[in-house]
């Protein structure tokens, strides 16, 4: 999925703080939306390369914070 798509259904159905919920979570765009959006998020993925493999979209955040 596109960030920019899941940045707009973030935005329109969700405020900042409020928790956005994925159950099919994949390479975790929207939990990587989510958080650039200041929205908690939960998802679920029982794949486990694409657990590891969505590791990299926090990497960004994970410097910002430093």
């Amino acid at each position: 999925m596109p960030p920019d798509l899941a940045d707009f259904f973030i935005k329109f159905l969700t405020e900042e703080g409020d928790l956005v919920f994925d159950p099919f979570g994949g390479s975790n765009t929207t939990g990587a939306s989510a958080e650039a959006l200041a929205r908690q998020w939960l998802t679920i993925e029982p794949e486990k390369d694409y657990v590891e493999g969505s590791k990299g979209r926090f990497l960004d955040v994970e410097l910002q914070a430093l």
